[in-house]
């Protein structure tokens, strides 16, 4: 019996993960397990991936809105934003002076005559629009400065102390909760106790057999593990979209690629392919010739 068998038959997981004790970025220590340490980075309000916010993207122009924190009180203020990667152009609302930086990497601008008094602790929105080359594509904003002062960074000093967390259980349970959701005649090493078969006429109205799948797929949510796994979660009542299911699908079978290692060392492999054999199944079965296909199965009191 291999190690997977093993673990499959033992879904108890007690090992606990290891705890980080210290990091350092550039030689400075910015967390230990003895505690914060002094902060490697000067003060500041934000952190500049929160500050901004995408309304609509192509390839290479976007429109968005940035949140100015002012941690002073001003009379007027000048703001210096950094982009991680040149940018083609900057146009922006409710500011003035505009100037982009012989690099293209970063931008000032200044105040209008109604919105230079800020108090401190509070927020501006400003619109803009950025143009940017197709490659490397959307810059990041990496740091925001007013008159000044920094009021963001891409970096966020941290303590390493805290709650540590069993990431393969997290694993486990997500896949669990995929077996939770399933449709049809459930199969004999079934680990949900209190799940029975169900709905096993579905597609007998017109002379198919459609049961099995999952139980509706209206909400993503990604989880992000320590091995970076990916997750479309099915929750929902007791419809079945296809359109849904088959992104489900898809992106468990892509994080079976990309971190395959991963769910190795969790022991949790083989309940990801039967998570997306159980799924596929019922797709070839929703897909009963070349020009039929079943998106949607329910009763018509559901929806």
């Amino acid at each position: 019996m291999d190690s997977e068998s093993e673990t499959r038959q033992n879904d108890s997981i007690s090992s606990p993960p290891p705890v980080i004790e210290a990091i350092r970025f550039k030689n400075a220590e910015v967390c230990s397990i003895d505690g914060p340490p002094t902060p490697a980075f000067p003060p500041f309000t934000g952190y500049c991936p929160q500050m901004y916010h995408v309304q609509a993207a192509t390839k290479s122009e976007a429109v968005l809105s940035l949140k100015l924190n002012f941690p002073t009180s001003v009379t007027s203020w000048q703001a210096e934003v950094q982009f991680s990667s040149p940018v083609t152009s900057f146009t922006a609302w409710a500011v003035q002076e505009i100037r982009l930086s012989s690099d293209k990497k970063s931008v000032t601008f200044k105040n209008k005559f109604y919105n230079g008094r800020q108090d401190a602790g509070l927020s501006l929105i400003i619109g803009y629009t950025l143009k940017f080359p197709v490659n490397p594509g959307l810059p990041n904003i990496a740091q925001v400065r007013i008159n000044s002062q920094e009021v963001c960074q891409s970096t966020v000093p941290f303590s390493c102390q805290g709650q540590a967390y069993n990431y393969k259980d997290a694993l486990q349970k997500s896949l669990l909760f995929y077996e939770a959701q399933r449709s049809g005649k459930l199969p004999a090493d079934n680990r949900i106790p209190w799940r029975k078969d169900s709905a096993m006429n579905d597609g007998s109205d017109v002379g198919l057999d459609l049961s099995g799948g999952y139980y509706d797929g209206a909400k993503a949510i990604f989880f992000h593990g320590k091995w970076h796994y990916r997750f479309f979660l099915l929750a929902g009542d007791h419809m079945k979209f296809g359109l849904p299911m088959a992104y489900a699908m898809t992106m468990l079978a892509w994080s079976g690629i990309d971190y395959k290692a991963g769910y190795q060392k969790a022991g949790q492999l083989n309940y990801l392919m039967d998570a997306v054999k159980w799924g596929m199944d019922y797709l070839i079965k929703a897909h009963p010739s070349p020009n039929v296909l079943y998106g949607q199965v329910s009763t018509c009191q559901e929806h």
